[in-house]
Order: C-alpha cells, then structure tokens, then sequence
C-alpha cells in the first residue's frame, strides 16, 4: 500500500513515532447542527495525527481543509420524499448556510415526535457512510468510524490495531443492546477491518438501499448496521473497555478498568478535547499505550477533593442505600465500610460507593434535590495501591 502519511503529520512533533497511522481510515459522522461547533476542536487535537480523515454528515460544506461528504445523497428520492425524517434535510438545502442552519435549525423535532428532528435523520447514515468510504479509500487495513465528539487516543489504537489482521473479518466496538440486539455503540466508536468492509460492500453491494426503507423502524443508525451485517454473518466483538464511552471525568475506575488500555472517550466537549490533548502532550513517552491508571494519575491522584457541594461524582452504590438523615451522616457511614472510597447525598438519599472512584461533575438543584460528594483520599491511595503490576495486553489479538 502506498504511503498516504502527509506532510502535517510530520511537523507535528506530538505526532512524532506514533507508526501505522497511514493504515486507519478516520470515519467522523456528524450532522449539520453541530459540524462547525464540534469537529473544528476535534480535528486540532484529536485527530491532528490523523493522515486519512473523512467527514460524513446530513449537508456537504467545507471546514477549515476539510470536505464535508452528504452521507444521505444516495438516500432514494422515494426514501426521502415526503417523509418527515427527512424534513430536517430538506430544510438544510435549502438554508446552505452552516450557521444559520446551527442557529434555526438546532432545536427542530422531528414532525409529530418529541425527538429531536438532526437526530432521527441520523440513523439513515451509517451503513451509506461505509459504501461511501469504501469508494473513496479502499482497502485500507482498519475504518475507524466515530462522531463528532468522540476522542481517540492514538498510541492505544496503533499498538492495538498492529497486533490485529486486517484480512480477519472484525467488527468490534463497544457493547450495547436494545431488545437483546447487540451493537457497536457509534459514540464510543467501532472498527471495521478490510475484511469486514470488502464483505459488506463489496461482496453484498446495494446494503445501504436494501435497508434504507427499515431506518424508520429503528432508533439508530449504529444498531441498523449491526442488524445488517449479521446477515452477513459478521457478529460483534466486544471491546469494551478499550473503546470507551466515558470521558475523565466521569470514568469510574475500579478493579477491571484499572489496568485496560484506552483507544476512545466519548461525549467531549470543545473545552476537553483541549484538555485530554494538554494530558497527552505532558506524557514522557507519547507513543506508549494509555491505561486507564495513567487517567487517574494525571487527572485525580494529585488533586483528589474530600468533599464538593453541588456535585454529583456518581456513586453507584452496589451496596444500596444507605440510613442517613443528612450529608454529615452519609459522611460518616463512608467511615464505617472499610472498603468505601466516596459518598453522594442529595438531601434525601445517601449512596456509599466501594472499590470504585469516579469525580464526576457539578449538578445544579433539581426537584428540591442538592447533590454533596465526598471522597476519602487516604482510602483511595491505598486502593490503587493495591492493584499491581499491569501486564501488556490488547482486546481480540490473533
């Protein structure tokens, strides 16, 4: 295969030794309400390293270098006519405009829905998004499909994917399941391998028309692949934790996370993808896989608070609820369970988490309800402490 490594790959110097990026096709779906808020961000930090990036949305414009590709285009005029899916679409074309489409057209529901109208065009995507990138880059090793605000921790995905076959048939991500149907949850990301994608729309071309009339049946464009493919006898390989659905914040580290290795993060803002980039550019050796105990190291172990009021660090509580009349109770039952790493209360109801640390984020009143957190920093230390040596290893290697 020829070397399609560009030019501002190599100036980069965060980019520097990060080998194999040339074998990845970066699928980004967004949609035209969000695209210039959201990928302009993602595109200087996550994906700086990214050679190979394609953009896929419900609108063709361009941002900054970068073609945006209509993913519905192909979409059947009888598909399209008429529907109210399709409302959304219509209007766009008629606007052109990104901005004027960002700020009419963002709180728009679907007609005679609750939902809003961007996201159920969305599920009418996905599998047009495979042919499509399949006709613009074909035959790369591995298509790397994400959205607009997901996070890719390339030292993770090019040590893992170089020890995968390309020529394997894998479709792996991040399990999720409606009404015992399992998928690759889009946000998170999901990786299709050349196999897999030769199969899909190559060996069993006109996917996307065949399954087109069924959108409007489903949720989401992410489970409408799934359905599609196992036809084809392609089944999910689950890669959770790796491919991640949590951002720092919100990540609960525990026992099973702890040594695992981190390829994405999903639901980031403008202001994170900023931030995790800063944590990537102050690590010593930028090309060594990240784990989910180099997270914490960086964003909790030196700063971890004992308590925050208005804030809600996500206790889950394995333990149930717990008898406390007030947050200094809930405080104090944390100092009573040996095994109790942090505290929520939020003024009627107090959660004792164990073995588990999360920082969450800050939570306004709500239904009379104001959220406390408290965590026992001693406690913590000595649980990571306790986790050992991390030995190498990747999900689903040959």
């Amino acid at each position: 295969m020829r070397d399609l490594r560009n030019s501002w790959v190599v100036r980069d110097a965060a980019c520097a030794g990060l080998e194999g990026a040339d074998r990845i096709v970066v699928v980004v779906k967004t949609g035209a309400t969000e695209a210039n808020l959201k990928v302009p961000p993602q595109l200087r930090t996550s994906l700086r390293c990214a050679p190979n990036i394609f953009i896929f949305s419900d609108m063709e414009q361009t941002i900054g270098k970068h073609k945006v590709h209509d993913a519905l285009k192909n979409v059947r005029d009888e598909i399209k006519d008429g529907s109210p899916d399709f409302h959304i679409y219509r209007e766009q074309q008629k606007l052109k405009d990104p901005d004027k489409i960002i700020e009419t057209l963002s709180g728009m529901r679907t007609p005679d829905s609750a939902d809003l109208a961007a996201w159920t065009l969305d599920k009418y995507k996905n599998i047009h998004i495979a042919e499509d990138i399949w006709e613009l880059q074909p035959n790369y090793d591995w298509y790397l499909y994400i959205d607009a605000d997901t996070y890719v921790m390339w030292p993770t995905l090019l040590q893992w994917t170089k020890r995968l076959d390309p020529d394997k048939i894998s479709y792996m991500g991040a399990k999720a399941t409606l009404d015992d149907r399992l998928f690759a949850h889009g946000g998170t990301g999901y990786l299709l391998s050349r196999a897999a994608m030769f199969k899909i729309v190559v060996e069993n071309n006109g996917t996307a028309a065949r399954w087109d009339p069924r959108a409007n049946e489903e949720c989401c464009g992410d489970l409408l692949l799934a359905l599609a493919i196992k036809e084809y006898g392609i089944d999910l390989i689950n890669v959770s934790p790796t491919m991640n659905g949590y951002e720092p914040d919100t990540i609960p580290f525990d026992k099973n996370r702890w040594c695992q290795y981190v390829a994405t993060m999903h639901h980031i803002t403008p202001d994170k993808f900023e931030n995790i980039a800063q944590f990537e550019a102050d690590r010593a050796d930028k090309t060594k896989p990240i784990r989910y105990a180099d997270i914490f190291d960086y964003y909790f172990a030196k700063n971890m608070p004992t308590d925050r009021d208005h804030w809600d660090n996500w206790s889950q509580g394995e333990e149930g609820l717990i008898d406390a009349h007030s947050k200094e109770e809930c405080k104090e039952a944390c100092k009573q369970n040996p095994r109790c790493t942090q505290t929520k209360w939020d003024g009627e109801q107090c959660i004792v988490e164990v073995d588990r640390i999360t920082m969450g984020m800050a939570r306004g009143d709500e239904d009379g309800k104001s959220w406390y957190s408290t965590w026992d920093p001693d406690r913590i230390k000595k649980w990571v402490s306790e986790q050992g040596t991390c030995a190498l290893s990747f999900p689903g290697e040959v």
